[in-house]
């Protein structure tokens, strides 16, 4: 095993319908989901990891291949790397159907502890992103 490695490392995800706005009919409605996942290696930024969120379909009068969603994440920090304890990320979206299959998102993500240095300040990114299904 390579020095550093991780001599065990867990995994998990797990997402469920929540409601269903028209059941039978189309596809709206809320799903959540979490993810969590630790590892014990020596050389990895990050050792353990949970996240939660929402993620809403069709909810918008009019775009039914529209999603809305939002989560938060918490990652705990390899301290023998120099990083803060924790790094706590906050993020929301809106994907909006264009046309076919090509998707256009927005998000907002704000990290009010960016893990790296306690000297950094609070951070917030705003991306945007094209999907084409295929």
């Amino acid at each position: 095993m390579a020095s550093g490695a991780a001599r065990d490392a867990r995994h998990h995800f797990g997402s469920q319908r929540l409601w269903a706005r028209n059941p039978g009919v189309d596809n709206s409605g809320l799903s959540g989901f979490f993810q969590f996942g630790i590892n014990d290696s020596d050389t990895m930024p990050v050792n353990k990891y949970v996240g939660v969120g929402l993620t809403g379909f069709g909810l918008v009068p009019g775009r039914p291949k529209d999603s809305v969603g939002g989560g938060v994440a918490v990652s705990w920090l390899n301290q023998n790397l120099g990083f803060r304890s924790d790094e706590v990320m906050l993020a929301a979206y809106y994907q909006m159907h264009v046309i076919g299959d090509i998707y256009f998102q927005a998000t907002v993500t704000y990290i009010p502890n960016p893990g790296q240095s306690r000297s950094f300040a609070p951070a917030t990114a705003i991306s945007t992103h094209v999907t084409i299904l295929f």
